[in-house]
């Protein structure tokens, strides 16, 4: 008889895993769609393109989106926002996806 369960992930793979690297049928999860507060000039934002992958980065209490060269496009605004802190806060890798005009689609990566 087969599992579906996954294979218990080993202890010296965690640090690459926090890194990106995907388990075998890891799964993401869809938390919420925010708007975006923009700190970016509108003409960047303008040029960034739908479902663009977003790193979100804790600064206090908020959460920020930035591109994957650093470019902070702005703070996400949701009146859920704290349990999306508290997430980050105790270890998971949160990512945002853009859509356009200027929302944040947060999802979870699942190890």
């Amino acid at each position: 008889m087969s599992s579906n369960l996954p294979a218990p992930i080993d202890p010296n793979l965690l640090p690459a895993y926090r890194e990106g690297l995907r388990a075998p049928y890891s799964q993401d999860i869809f938390l919420a769609q925010t708007s975006l507060k923009a700190q970016a000039s509108p003409e960047f934002i303008s040029a960034v393109p739908a479902e663009h992958r977003l790193e979100l980065r804790l600064r206090g209490p908020f959460l920020e989106a930035v591109t994957e060269g650093g470019t902070p496009l702005g703070r996400l605004d949701h009146p859920g926002l704290d349990i999306l802190v508290r997430l980050m806060e105790s270890g998971k890798h949160l990512i945002g996806k853009f859509c356009p005009p200027g929302e944040v689609a947060v999802w979870l990566l699942e190890m």
